[in-house]
């Protein structure tokens, strides 16, 4: 098998792979995080150790808002690896063995739950390449041992650990040349196939149904959310638990409820986890605002970067804007307004916050901002039946927390 032919289809396998089958774990990595086109947050990222990986990490994570893009990002980015790594040991293209596509098969199996792996660590393994290359081809000893001097430490506090990859290579001095054997191509066939069997084995259907589940109630899609149930029973708690709430947004709750497999946890208020998510999803829509802006905000606070969330900074400038505190809603906005997908829907929500009758008559807006209760009001998740009968008592023209609540009953 021939270099080009190689790398032509590893990267269309791993295009089609997140774009059909990592979808919606490009969408969710995406809609996490935060990147700001503002010098101080490229400041403030890039001065800790570490930082500069990053930032370009969540530069390139930012465009994952189109998946077709995304994918074809990371598709790039492991046939990158792969180059490097040849180049650094010395293996000519038509000496081939395959051997190089190591890396980037287990880097791709470490992708196929982007919530947990980042490309970050990609970004730096790339950088270190690149200056171990740098290194490499630099003829002067002078200039070369001068090199390793300054790029170690700087690869250390720009990229963070990947500088301990970059020495061991560099103490190896190189890898030895590939020689050409007449086995490079039964090599080659092997690793692509333990690869690609690796990452059959290795990707989660459950976890990408779960998350195709949160989008679909997020924007509201809910005929989609039971349409799928109904090709494929749903099996965890978090995608019956957004079922519940399609089936009570169309009005389907007392007709369709026991088609699909129920628990106590199915109606349950998450308090961990992307339970939260699904929770926020559930009371905002139910009409309990201040209650969803809450566990959004949980959310964001327990991710381990700490870092803001634009899915979750957009729903808070709602729920904010719909609660009447427009000071607080257009701060988030503003913060929108600094991004790259999310400034136009900022700039279309903006108008809103400094006439709170033209929220009143927005056709969504509206009818959420109408039933906020008018008294004091005891949240209690674990009796979520109680909150609903008193929303219920006193706006019975919610029609979707009356659907929600005979789902109790």
């Amino acid at each position: 098998m021939s270099s080009r032919i190689q790398q032509l289809f590893f990267l269309l396998s791993v295009w089609i792979y997140f774009t059909f089958f990592g979808k919606f774990h490009l969408l969710f990595t995406e809609g996490t995080q935060l990147f700001l086109f503002t010098w101080d947050y490229a400041a403030d990222t890039c001065m800790q150790p570490g930082g500069t990986a990053n930032y370009l990490s969540r530069f390139i994570v930012q465009f994952f808002h189109f998946p077709g893009l995304g994918a074809l990002i990371i598709a790039f980015m492991l046939l990158a690896l792969q180059f490097l790594v040849q180049k650094v040991a010395s293996e000519k293209p038509r000496e081939h063995s395959g051997l190089s596509y190591i890396p980037s098969f287990f880097y791709l199996c470490l992708l196929t739950d982007l919530t947990k792996y980042t490309i970050t660590g990609l970004v730096s393994l790339l950088a270190a390449l690149l200056a171990v290359l740098a290194y490499k081809h630099i003829r002067n000893t002078g200039f070369r041992a001068l090199w390793g001097f300054i790029s170690l430490p700087l690869l250390w506090y720009t990229m963070g650990g990947t500088a301990v990859f970059a020495l061991v290579i560099l103490c190896l001095k190189f890898l030895p040349p590939a020689r050409k054997t007449r086995s490079a191509v039964l090599i080659s066939f092997f690793i692509f196939l333990a690869g690609y069997f690796s990452l059959w084995r290795i990707h989660d259907t459950g976890r990408e149904d779960i998350l195709r589940c949160y989008f679909s109630i997020h924007k509201g899609h809910w005929n989609e959310v039971i349409s799928r149930a109904r090709k494929k029973m749903p099996a965890d708690v978090l995608t019956i638990n957004g079922l519940n709430l399609a089936l009570a947004a169309t009005g389907q709750a007392g007709d369709c409820m026991f088609a699909f497999p129920q628990s106590p946890q199915t109606l349950s208020i998450f308090n961990t986890g992307e339970g939260l998510l699904f929770s926020a999803e559930t009371l905002f829509n139910l009409g309990f605002i201040n209650e969803a802006q809450r566990l959004s905000h949980e959310y964001m606070e327990s991710a381990p970067d700490r870092q803001l969330n634009a899915l979750l900074l957009a729903q808070m400038a709602e729920t904010n804007l719909i609660a009447g505190r427009t000071a607080v809603a257009q701060k988030y906005l503003r913060l929108l307004d600094k991004t790259l997908f999310y400034k136009k829907p900022a700039r279309m929500i903006m108008p809103l916050t400094h006439n709170l009758q033209l929220v009143s008559a927005h056709p969504f807006y509206g009818s959420l901002r109408k039933y906020q209760p008018t008294g004091n009001f005891s949240s209690d998740f674990t009796n979520l039946d109680n909150m609903l009968a008193r929303m219920i008592t006193e706006h019975p023209d919610n029609k979707m927390a009356v659907n929600y609540f005979f789902l109790y009953t």
